[in-house]
């Protein structure tokens, strides 16, 4: 609406690339499920390589945000059911797009010390409703 379109044409490759053999070494793991995101150990401050896995039956995807001082997911859910044209509370800080189940894909993120949450807006394949919806969010601390 406000002009964040381009267009653009695909066209075969001059020369194949190379393919990678092995995903980037991560410190941790986020495993989507339905309707939960599980970590494999807390998030701390710094630089982090971390390894998404879909092990449920549908594609999901995960999106972080941080959130100030006095605001919380609470905030961040009122605003998903009906955005009204605001933005987001807080600050989106990575994340990833939808996945397919079995499938993992690595991201890195910088994250200082504050509270943040994770969502996944995948419409559900039986209802149509997004998956925050069904209690796919979740909050967390980084120290």
């Amino acid at each position: 609406m406000k002009g964040m379109v381009k267009e653009f044409t695909v066209t075969a490759p001059t020369r194949v690339a190379p393919r990678a053999t092995t995903l980037p070494k991560a410190d941790l793991t986020v495993t989507l499920k339905d309707f939960d995101f599980t970590f494999s150990r807390p998030i701390t401050q710094g630089h982090h390589v971390i390894a998404v896995t879909n092990s449920a039956s549908q594609p999901h995807m995960m999106v972080m945000n941080w959130f100030p001082l006095g605001k919380s997911m609470k905030d961040f859910l009122e605003w998903a059911y009906d955005p009204k044209g605001n933005p987001a509370p807080g600050r989106a800080v990575g994340g990833v797009t939808e996945i397919a189940p079995g499938a993992t894909v690595v991201m890195t993120g910088d994250f200082k010390p504050g509270h943040y949450g994770v969502i996944c807006f995948t419409p559900d394949a039986k209802d149509g409703q997004p998956h925050f919806m069904h209690g796919m969010q979740r909050e967390f601390e980084v120290r």
